[in-house]
C-alpha cells in the first residue's frame, strides 16, 4: 500500500511538470539562469533562446577574483573573466527529467598579481563541450546539473608563450523560461 501510494504521489508532482514541458522548449522561447560551478565556486548567468524546438543559444559571463596565500610572501591575486556562447539540445523524452547536450566556444582570459606586478596574462579561445540533464520544476522552471569540458590554447602575453589548457566542472543551475 506504502508503495502504491509514493508511485501516486511521485505522479502527481512530476505530471505538471511533464505537460509542460515541450511549452518551455519551443521556439522563440527565452531562458535566463544563474550557475554555481565546481571551478571557482563563482555565480554565472546566462541567457538563451530557443533558435527552433529543443535548440537553443546561450550566451554566459563568468568573472572571478581569488587570493592565493604565500606565507612568508605577499599574497598573490587571480583574476579570471569567460564569456562565451554554446548551442544546447534538449531532448525532451515526456518525463520531468530532459537530457540536454551543447557545444561552444568561449573568450577567456586570466590575470595572476603577486606583490603588485604582473606575471602572467592570459588570453586565448576555449571550445566547450558539456552533457546534463534539466530537472523541470513547476510551469517555468529547471534545476540543470551540467558537466563540462573546455580546452584550447592560450597566449601569456607576460611570458610571450602560448599553453594548451584544458579544464572540467560541474554545475548546478536554476533557470525560468518565458
Amino acid at each position: 500500500m506504502k508503495r502504491v501510494v509514493g508511485v501516486l504521489l511521485a505522479l502527481f508532482v512530476m505530471l505538471p511538470a511533464a505537460a509542460f514541458a515541450g511549452d518551455r522548449f519551443d521556439k522563440g522561447s527565452w531562458r535566463v539562469g544563474v550557475a554555481l560551478d565546481s571551478v571557482d565556486s563563482s555565480l554565472t548567468p546566462s541567457i538563451g533562446y530557443f533558435l527552433a524546438d529543443n535548440l537553443e543559444i546561450a550566451v554566459h559571463l563568468d568573472s572571478s577574483v581569488a587570493t592565493i596565500s604565500n606565507p612568508g610572501a605577499a599574497d598573490d591575486e587571480l583574476e579570471s573573466a569567460e564569456v562565451g556562447a554554446v548551442l544546447r539540445y534538449s531532448f525532451p523524452v515526456g518525463g520531468s527529467v530532459v537530457p540536454v547536450i551543447g557545444a561552444g566556444l568561449a573568450s577567456y582570459t586570466e590575470t595572476e598579481k603577486s606583490a603588485g606586478s604582473t606575471t602572467s596574462d592570459l588570453e586565448g579561445s576555449l571550445l566547450m563541450l558539456s552533457a546534463g540533464v534539466r530537472f523541470l520544476v513547476g510551469e517555468i522552471g529547471s534545476v540543470d546539473l551540467t558537466l563540462a569540458g573546455a580546452g584550447g590554447t592560450v597566449d601569456d602575453n607576460v611570458a610571450g608563450t602560448s599553453h594548451d589548457v584544458s579544464v572540467g566542472s560541474f554545475s548546478l543551475s536554476y533557470s525560468l523560461y518565458f
